[in-house]
């Protein structure tokens, strides 16, 4: 080699960093043909002292490095033949310094510390790559411990810009940069000839010994780990894809799927495969095969089948509810869950509207008995409905609209048509002359019953009372729920109800709320309290200061801009505060957004818990109550005309969709006419269509009304929310049940107990489950999801079983391996060993 590039590569390595934490560089040269000995002198760097090695000076070196000068650079310098190591006296300062060789890959080898003469020939091999000194840097960040894997992955790794030498990672890299001749990770391993290798690692890892080419090999683990997946066999057309190594193709697939960083690469190019394969005509015959693809998750055309398949179930009126309940619950843990997330949602609350159907009748007696079932069971229908539709909403598809149009008929024809015309018929029976429900408490009576009681307790109490415009039952119901689960508000929420006012309209309903002796309706329609106007926020105050001085209303959307200095100012020291939210019926109300108004709903939902969590973590709130003025009826489908009814009346004072307000008495066939003596000395009739009719009359909107006298409309939820300094909601525990801790095979189920039902006190977990090698920091099975929200009293019908499927490599018996439960706050191990009888490693 020319002196000036020995000299060069000299000056590098004394220049380069350390290798040990000696403050200086030694180098050992072992010149054993005496090339370079008439010209050591002329090749050392500057700043380095020469010193000559011989057969007999090794103790004089040693003395020289270890005692006499231990601070210079040296470069040893021996033309003799380098001695073995059992002979070598300077083998442990040989061990901290550096050896150089006047060839480059010597040199190489020693930059980035590789002793071992037998990995050098893989410097040489892949020279093209180690030409370049920051190629060969990074690779030396990237490898810690040399060897032949360990190079080769790790010069495929600094390729595809991967920190780790994992073929899984680098080959998941490979695949997203595309999956033709033009891809560029692929292009450049040719450049430096380690292309054939990635096809070596491919049969060593995944058993993949066909044609070298990455469309193929993707095909074939998708389809292997969609054989470990299948209830059955393959189509005889995909087996001759099928891989060896099931287990490491099935675990590639599903960490790939659970990468929030990239699964949607995988999902774009599961797309494409699942097209080209033409999946959906393999899987033709549901009513057959639908159990063979229950645990399927590496293509969507899945879900798709299996959706499919329940909705034509459903369609044709099939009663297997609980089964489809049980496969969509499944399907909750799967990858693609979220992508047909608003169907199967869908589904299920329609499958919940069918099953709450079974338990309906009409037997009842009294007005208050049908209202105390209302409010404990068939309020969940409406809640089903809604739902449904907020769903539905979300992905408005063809493959819904046949369903969408059963739950409307049901909705409409079995359920609702039923209840109001059952509840009408009692109040023909009981409530014509006497607006007021034995046994049930009235909203008129709101102030009497729940804000007195509290300001007369002390002078200290305090209470804050949200009232949310339309805010019906089985919305609230869902809020109280919400409430009760959310981890950052110290209380509980209980839900309970009132009769409401009726017509159910927001200004009568508004004014039940407030403290008064007298409600009265002006010819005008107006409602007035004691003779005051109580239409705005600033004539409520005043009438709430007439009652108690220490009074404030306040909006929703003024206190959600507040901020901590500015709600302690206005609200600190008040007692009684009344805030006025309006969401729903803000929506509902206009003919062009009423068909949003389940949005709104969900919108109210979380405005109101946002609004309680601030009155209780921002100015120590513990007091507060959450009711409405009123509810509503909705229904999607246009309204026919014959569920309109047409009625012309002299003295009419108010009219509105579902009700009339007029003087005198008033019969008209499809009507009730109700007194209104209730509020005071009132003279007017409420003239309200019977079932869930409108009437004809000027005005906007014709699915959303309110103003009559259906249970949606006047059931008032009352949701009392009670603080705690010292609260904590937990989530349900999960125990591992199985009696041993030895793996024997690499697909091996996990039992586990939710130990408790899920309660107000008891949250739900979602747990993720895998197993690790602690050692390495590496995963070593698939990850699974474990949903525990069971709310059954029966300790069996708590029990779950998981099947981790294991990697396809050696384990060592005596070592612990772990098994990861993970949720978003907690993460719990639990040591196992494992002994496989047999472990599938190819080459």
């Amino acid at each position: 080699m020319h002196q000036l590039k020995i000299k060069e590569l000299l000056q590098n390595l004394f220049s380069s960093s350390k290798i040990s934490e000696e403050k200086r560089h030694i180098v050992f040269w072992y010149d054993e043909e005496k090339t370079y000995e008439e010209h050591i002198n002329e090749l050392a760097p500057d700043n380095v002292k020469i010193h000559i090695l011989t057969e007999k000076n090794n103790f004089i070196t040693k003395k020289l490095l270890e005692y006499d000068d231990k601070e210079s650079n040296y470069l040893i310098y021996s033309p003799l033949k380098k001695p073995e190591n059992k002979d070598n006296w300077l083998l442990d300062i040989l061990l901290y310094s550096r050896e150089f060789s006047p060839d480059e890959i010597s040199i190489i080898a020693g930059d980035i510390g590789i002793t071992d003469n037998s990995l050098k020939v893989l410097i040489k091999k892949y020279y093209g790559f180690f030409k370049n000194k920051e190629r060969y840097e990074k690779l030396k960040k990237t490898v810690s411990t040399w060897s032949e894997d360990t190079i080769e992955l790790g010069i495929m790794s600094v390729i595809c810009k991967e920190k780790v030498p994992l073929f899984e990672d680098l080959l998941r890299k490979i695949f997203i940069e595309g999956l033709d001749e033009e891809n560029k990770i692929i292009q450049e391993m040719k450049k430096y000839s380690i292309d054939d290798r990635l096809w070596y690692y491919s049969e060593k890892y995944y058993g993949y010994n066909g044609e070298p080419d990455i469309k193929n090999f993707f095909k074939s683990i998708a389809l292997t780990a969609l054989s470990d997946q299948i209830r059955g066999e393959l189509p005889v057309i995909w087996k001759q894809n099928s891989l060896k190594n099931k287990s490491n193709s099935l675990i590639f697939s599903t960490h790939w799927m659970n990468d929030k960083t990239q699964f949607e690469e995988f999902n774009k190019l599961s797309g494409k495969l699942s097209e080209e394969l033409k999946i959906k005509d393999h899987i033709k015959d549901r009513d057959t095969d639908i159990d063979k693809y229950i645990e399927c998750d590496v293509f969507s055309v899945f879900d798709e089948f299996i959706i499919t398949y329940i909705i034509e179930k459903l369609n044709s009126r099939s009663l297997e509810y609980e089964r489809f309940k049980d496969i969509i619950n499944k399907r909750k843990t799967k990858h693609w869950y979220d992508e047909f997330k608003h169907i199967y949602t869908a589904l299920e609350e329609a499958i919940n509207l069918f099953l709450l159907m079974k338990k309906y009748n009409n037997g009842f007696e009294r007005p208050c008995d049908l209202m105390n079932a209302y409010v404990k069971e068939y309020y969940k229908v409406d809640q089903a409905y809604r739902r449904f539709y907020t769903a539905y909403d979300q992905r408005e598809e063809n493959i819904l609209k046949r369903l969408q149009e059963l739950v409307e008929n049901i909705y409409k024809n079995e359920y609702l048509k039923k209840i109001c015309l059952a509840w009408s018929e009692l109040i023909e029976k009981e409530l014509y002359h006497n607006w007021n429900i034995r046994d049930i408490n009235h909203q008129k009576d709101f102030y009497r019953d729940n804000i007195k009681q509290v300001i007369k307790k002390d002078e200290r109490s305090k209470i804050f009372v949200i009232i949310s415009d339309g805010l019906r039952y089985e919305v609230a119901e869902e809020l109280t729920v919400k409430l009760n689960k959310e981890e950052k508000i110290k209380g509980d929420a209980a839900i309970e109800f009132m009769s409401g006012v009726i017509p159910s309209s927001t200004k009568l309903g508004m004014a039940a709320l407030l403290p008064c002796e007298k409600i009265e309706i002006t010819e005008k329609g107006e409602v007035k309290i004691d003779g005051e106007d109580m239409s705005g926020s600033p004539q409520r105050e005043k009438i709430l200061k007439k009652a108690f001085e220490s009074s404030k209303v306040v909006t929703y959307s003024d206190l959600k801009e507040w901020s901590t200095a500015k709600l302690r100012e206005e609200l600190g020291s008040i007692r009684v505060v009344y805030i006025y939210h309006n969401t729903i019926d803000a929506l509902g109300d206009k003919s062009i957004t009423e068909n949003q108004v389940f949005n709104a709903a969900l919108d109210a939902i979380n405005d109101i818990t946002d609004c309680v969590k601030k009155l209780v973590n921002y100015i120590s709130a513990t007091n507060i109550l959450i009711t409405a003025d009123h509810g509503f009826l909705y229904t999607r489908d246009p309204v026919m005309e014959c569920n309109k009814v047409d009625i012309k009346t002299a003295g009419t004072v108010d009219e509105k969709k579902r009700y009339l307000l007029v003087k005198g008495d008033v019969a008209e066939q499809g009507t009730l006419a109700i007194d209104m003596n209730y509020i005071s000395d009132c003279k007017y009739k409420v003239i309200v269509p019977k079932g869930g009719h409108i009437f004809k009359t000027p005005g906007a909107g014709l699915n959303y009304v309110h103003g009559g006298a259906s249970l949606q409309e006047i059931v008032i939820p009352l949701i009392k929310f009670k603080a705690k300094k010292e609260y904590k909601k937990e989530k349900v525990q999960v125990k591992l049940t199985n009696t041993t801790r030895k793996i024997t095979n690499n697909k091996y189920t996990l039992n586990f107990f939710q130990t408790e039902k899920i309660t107000e006190e008891r949250l739900p977990v979602t747990l993720r489950l895998s197993l690790w090698d602690m050692e390495e920091n590496k995963q070593i099975s698939d990850e699974k999801i474990l949903i525990a929200n069971s709310t059954c009293e029966n300790a069996s019908d708590r029990e779950f079983k998981v099947i981790l499927t294991l990697k396809d490599m050696k384990y060592d018996k005596n070592k612990d391996y772990y098994l990861k439960l993970e949720d978003e706050a907690n993460k719990d191990t639990i040591p196992f060993r494992i002994n496989l009888a047999f472990t599938n490693l190819f080459g």
